[in-house]
């Protein structure tokens, strides 16, 4: 069997940071930063398990002339709209880690240095 070469879902694991369920999860990542990602247990993991699917398809652009562009781009974050949404997802896997819960339940910010880029 050939190795894939690609897919269209990023199945990334958040263990570690102080959410309870993959939903939890899931419902920052809309309501905090603007992500739409499906909690981890829509797919039959343990809810307790903090994977969210993020689908990359909608990268390529909305429009068929925008994923055709995309396709044809000879470096494949050259199109600005690609970038732009890599920036914006790069940007809210950041912000999760500045909230955290207090013992409370409470949540609260953190500051956390913005990565040096060059």
């Amino acid at each position: 069997m050939d190795e894939p070469h690609g897919g269209f879902h990023l199945y990334p694991d958040f263990t570690g940071l102080d959410f309870a369920t993959s939903a939890e999860l899931a419902a920052s990542m809309l309501d905090e930063h603007g992500v739409g990602v499906l909690p981890g247990h829509a797919f039959g993991d343990d809810p307790r398990g903090l994977r969210v699917r993020v689908a990359t398809s909608l990268l390529y652009g909305e429009t068929a002339e925008r994923r055709l562009a995309a396709l044809e781009a000879p470096d494949p974050l050259e199109p600005p709209w690609i970038s732009a949404s890599l920036d914006h997802l790069g940007e809210a896997l950041i912000g999760l880690n500045r909230v955290r819960r207090t013992p409370g339940g409470h949540r609260r910010s953190t500051v956390v240095p913005a990565p040096v880029t060059g």
